[in-house]
């Protein structure tokens, strides 16, 4: 039977109504309710703000919710608003699953449908992302630092390596190869059953690297191909402008090189050499530049191996220069999208982590790989090559791009340049929903997409993969302190509570429970051991007991010295 909420409420428009609450259990912010209208049936509505106050009149206390109203089928299957208001009084019930399934958009097939999580609030409907209409329209995930960005976006590749699609991801901080490991975090256990899912590690995974000492676990070394570069490849990639005369030197060297074959950067450079001009030697320098980051070699990494149908590859460019990173992304973007447009490699997702630094907006930053990226992000939907940025500060990443985002995943977002970027690029966008992103607990997101009909409060899903994105530590347990004496005192595990009577044992073994000593001098004793012990001295003293260390512990705490053999 339905759950009564309460009845309408003073003035009722089409869109929007508040309602007086009678059962307050269920009158929360976010929580879905149904009303019947005599037109148009069950309407689907959400409550955005709850408010009580006391009714001096009455003697009682009242609660007023109010509803935005997001609307109902109709027969042609589209969500449509009432044009008549409600009637007085109307009775306002929670919204059962199979009309928040239907009006909201959830219920996608499962064939093409990513499984990201569940409707805030109802962890019975799950959220699924249209995969074709994320990588037609594109995607953006967009976060403030550490509000679960990167652990979003594994599950996102997660469901697309389960579902074989091709991608491609740019990961500047090697936060994404442990897609290949099932996840074993201990914390994780109860989520599985909640979500519904296994862990599972990713054999379809394939982690390049341009440095494999920096990146041991890589399975391919990453290469780009500098084999008859056309001049304008080479004037795109360089890391410095060209003065027109530099230029037109290029054109001619690479124009005389193509009739003789194969060529690469070094060829060009010896080509050079044998000009007249004084032009030549800071183009010269530029392109030796581009040799001397080792990135290049004349086949290089093919873009067959790149983009394989059922496959994930990872480009981890941890340790690499920034710049390095912007001519690798540019290179390796230009030739995908032009590998793409000749039909050469499948339809792919392109996943672009750090988004700011690789298409920053103008004003902001600079990057060689802005101008490719910005037209992938304009012409690659009609060639099959979907777009994803992922970014922890939106506004700093290029407007043009940003906008070209059908599908938007937005975690906690506070910074006001941030939100004002988010609402121009976001339809619809409200100050209710602006309030919402500021306050956003960790691992819930608002989600925006063209199979969803309007934005969803969504609880992300357990990683089925290990995460590889979580920030470090700088103190997980106390390693060490330097005594009086200059030696390290080696302390293990966490911060015990010390029952008085461990206390009073201790107490024993320190100050020493001879009956010769004289009550009163015992007490002083005890007395000066517990204002001059410390609390970490007091920690390790039990702490070192649990784990068997097996050794004799000296310390010195004021005019005492603590002998403690630990068996």
């Amino acid at each position: 039977m339905p759950e009564v909420i309460g009845f309408v409420h003073g003035e009722v428009r089409p869109t929007s109504f508040e309602i007086l609450v009678e059962n307050k259990e269920l009158a929360e912010r976010g929580t879905y309710i149904k009303i019947h209208h005599e037109m148009y049936g069950w309407v689907l509505g959400q409550i955005s703000f709850v408010r009580r106050f006391w009714d001096d009149r009455r003697g009682v206390e009242k609660i007023i919710a109010s509803v935005r109203v997001i609307g109902f089928r109709d027969p042609q299957g589209l969500v449509r608003l009432p044009k008549t208001p409600f009637k007085p009084e109307e009775r306002v019930f929670k919204a059962h699953q199979t009309l928040i399934r239907s009006v909201l958009g959830l219920d996608t097939a499962t064939a093409v449908g990513l499984y990201v999580g569940t409707l805030d609030g109802e962890e019975g409907i799950k959220v699924y992302l249209d995969a074709n209409k994320l990588i037609q329209k594109h995607l953006s995930v967009l976060a403030k630092t550490g509000a679960g960005k990167s652990y979003t976006v594994g599950v996102l590749l997660e469901e697309l390596a389960d579902k074989g699609v091709p991608c491609v991801v740019i990961d500047p901080h090697g936060e994404y190869y442990t897609l290949k490991f099932p996840n074993d975090n201990p914390g994780d256990y109860e989520k599985f059953a909640k979500f519904q899912i296994v862990p599972k590690g990713f054999q379809n995974v394939v982690e390049f690297t341009p440095n494999r000492a920096i990146n041991p676990t890589a399975d391919v070394e990453f290469k780009l191909s500098d084999k008859n570069l056309g001049a304008k490849d080479i004037i795109d990639i360089l890391p410095t402008s060209l003065t027109s005369g530099q230029q037109a030197l290029l054109y001619q060297a690479v124009n005389e090189l193509k009739g003789s074959g194969d060529y690469t950067l070094e060829y060009v450079i010896q080509h050079l050499q044998l000009s007249d001009t004084n032009a030549k030697w800071g183009l010269i320098a530029a392109l030796q530049s581009l040799l001397d980051t080792n990135i290049f070699s004349p086949e290089g990494v093919k873009l067959d191996e790149i983009v394989r149908k059922g496959q994930t590859s990872i480009i981890n460019l941890k340790g690499i220069k920034p710049e390095l990173q912007e001519l690798i992304v540019s290179k390796l973007a230009g030739d995908l999208f032009e590998a793409r447009k000749q039909n050469k490699i499948p339809a792919f997702f392109f996943l672009i982590e750090e988004a700011h630094r690789f298409c920053p907006e103008r004003g902001v930053g600079q990057a060689i790989s802005l101008s490719i990226l910005r037209t992938i992000a304009a012409e690659g939907r009609k060639f099959g090559m979907g777009l994803g940025i992922v970014s922890q500060r939106p506004a700093k990443v290029d407007k043009n791009v940003l906008s070209q985002a059908n599908t938007q995943i937005i975690l906690k977002v506070t910074n006001p340049n941030d939100i004002v970027a988010i609402s121009k690029s976001l339809e619809n966008f409200t100050p209710e929903l602006e309030e919402v992103m500021k306050n956003l607990p960790m691992g819930v997101a608002i989600i925006t997409s063209e199979n969803l009909e309007r934005p969803v409060l969504t609880n992300i899903r357990v990683r089925r993969s290990k995460h590889g994105g979580g920030a470090v530590d700088l103190i997980k347990t106390r390693t060490g302190r330097q005594g009086e004496r200059g030696g390290k005192v080696p302390i293990v595990g966490t911060k015990m509570e010390i029952s008085r009577g461990i206390m009073s044992k201790l107490k024993t073994k320190i100050v020493g429970g001879e009956e010769k000593r004289g009550e009163s001098k015992k007490e002083q004793k005890e007395e000066e051991w517990e204002e001059n012990l410390t609390p970490d001295e007091l920690d390790f003293l039990e702490e070192t007991r649990g784990v068997g260390i097996k050794e004799r512990i000296w310390r010195r705490v004021k005019d005492f010295f603590i002998e403690e053999k630990i068996e």
